[in-house]
């Protein structure tokens, strides 16, 4: 099995690039498209979710990328750092499913039609911030200012730009160039179709949003779910993975352990065979005494041979 662990790591970060890769296009579409981080005014969450989508979709792709390599090279200690990233987006992404279910509570019951306006764009001409806003707004949805249908531009004579010029953004315009809108207020009504958008922005995103963006969160929510049950699966095989290595790098220290302890009882015997063991020493008394003895009995039987025999007198005597 610790052979398959690899191969498995890698497929499921593979399958984390390619959700990923949804998540980051969806988030991006909900900023660049639909303008949702434009909304904040409304609630917070409809610039928070976009970028959670964004942030956390290009985290988990890196950290993909980087499963893939620690698949491949085997390194314990990338293999646990892999896990401990891995559990963290694990976290952020079951918080980013809740945070993209939350704003879909929020369009399903946002009252669009009863929404004040005017305090976020009160300060159109002196704050970059909202000029750059509405105008992406009034450019994207082809809409002029906030709720209502002919009469949504109506709010900018409460703004800085329409109480000192009876004007609005030039953003508004049908055709937009520079001083497109100004003096507006000061026009015929029925001119005003020829010349500007007269629908409020909210009242024309309503429908979007619900016919658009509700199924988009949904789809988002599916795929996220699947996105974190796979990076649950990339941490065990990683983990699986490292203790797999883990016990054969101690399958071969006791090996080499074996080995050394083998290596030193052979040695140890050799030096058994030192004259100052008993073992020694006793071979080398029995080998004493046998030769000892050998010599006795020749010395016995050279001195029986000098000895004269019975025989030898009686040739004498003969």
């Amino acid at each position: 099995m610790r052979n398959y662990y690899p191969g498995l790591l890698v497929t499921f970060n593979v399958v984390l690039l390619l959700t990923s890769s949804i998540m980051l296009y969806l988030g991006i579409s909900l900023v660049a498209y639909y303008k949702l981080d434009s909304l904040d005014f409304v609630s917070q969450w409809f610039w928070m979710v976009p970028y959670i989508m964004i942030i956390l979709g290009l985290g988990v792709f890196v950290v993909a990328l980087y499963g893939c390599a620690v698949g491949l090279t085997e390194s314990r200690c990338q293999l646990y750092t892999f896990s401990g990233l891995m559990i963290l987006f694990f976290i952020l992404q079951l918080l980013a499913i809740f945070a993209a279910m939350e704003l879909r509570s929020v369009i399903l019951r946002a009252e669009f039609y009863s929404i004040d306006v005017l305090d976020d764009l009160r300060d159109y001409n002196t704050n970059w911030k909202t000029r750059a806003k509405w105008d992406g707004l009034h450019r994207e949805y082809h809409c002029c200012g906030g709720v209502n249908f002919y009469d949504g531009f109506r709010v900018w004579r409460n703004a800085d730009v329409g109480e000192f010029t009876n004007s609005v953004p030039d953003s508004c315009c049908l055709r937009v160039t520079e001083g497109c809108g100004v003096n507006v207020f000061n026009e015929l009504e029925q001119n005003l179709v020829r010349k500007i958008h007269m629908h409020g922005c909210l009242t024309l995103m309503n429908d979007k949003l619900e016919s658009q963006v509700v199924p988009m969160l949904l789809g988002y929510t599916g795929v996220g779910t699947i996105l974190a049950l796979v990076q649950l699966l990339c941490v065990i095989f990683a983990c699986a993975l490292a203790a797999a290595i883990k016990r054969e790098m101690n399958e071969h220290d006791d090996i080499r352990s074996l080995r050394s302890s083998t290596n030193a009882g052979s040695l140890h015997g050799s030096f058994d065979a030192d004259p100052a063991t008993p073992r020694f020493d006793h071979s080398r008394r029995d080998q004493h005494h046998y030769g000892r003895d050998n010599l006795n009995a020749a010395y016995e039987a050279e001195q029986r041979s000098k000895i004269p025999h019975f025989s030898d007198f009686e040739e004498k005597a003969v």
